[in-house]
């Protein structure tokens, strides 16, 4: 009998310490994603400050799609033309307040962007609350879907 009990205590201990050694991988695996994904957020703003369309095309997945703060929406072939044309230029452009939660293999971004720029000749500078979702394809994160929304100033 004492052999059964001192058994199952082990048994126990062992499930309870791998469940516990699983839990502590995946939120580790957790941040190394969030860790990946605002660093990529970080390079994306960087590509588009530069008009990086290289970069750019790696960021974005074929099927990405952006709605702009007018509600138009661009899929990711327009926004790179429009780069390479000179349609659009940016003279400055931070993010803050950037909150990465990551899904699985999906990770959604909130951020906060300051920019100073031109499109098509029209004066866009302002500030914007702007939200990408990520997705991890084949071991790659690229951005699937974005928008931005203009902040009304008082």
């Amino acid at each position: 009998m004492k052999r059964i009990l001192v058994m199952a205590g082990l048994v126990i201990t062992g499930a309870s310490l791998f469940l516990g050694q699983s839990k502590i991988g995946e939120a580790a695996s957790s941040g190394n994603a969030e860790q990946a994904v605002r660093q990529l957020h970080s390079e994306l703003a960087q590509a588009q400050l530069k008009n990086d369309v290289v970069a750019l095309d790696r960021i974005w997945a074929e099927d990405h799609t952006f709605t702009n703060p007018l509600g138009v929406v661009q899929t990711k072939a327009e926004r790179l033309s429009e780069m390479k044309s000179g349609d659009r230029k940016l003279e400055s452009f931070s993010i803050a307040e950037v909150q990465v939660r990551v899904y699985g293999n999906t990770a959604v971004v909130t951020s906060h962007a300051t920019l100073k720029g031109q499109r098509q000749g029209h004066d866009i500078s302002g500030q914007f609350r702007g939200i990408d979702v990520y997705v991890n394809k084949r071991g790659r994160w690229q951005v699937v879907a974005a928008q931005a929304t203009r902040i009304a100033q008082p």
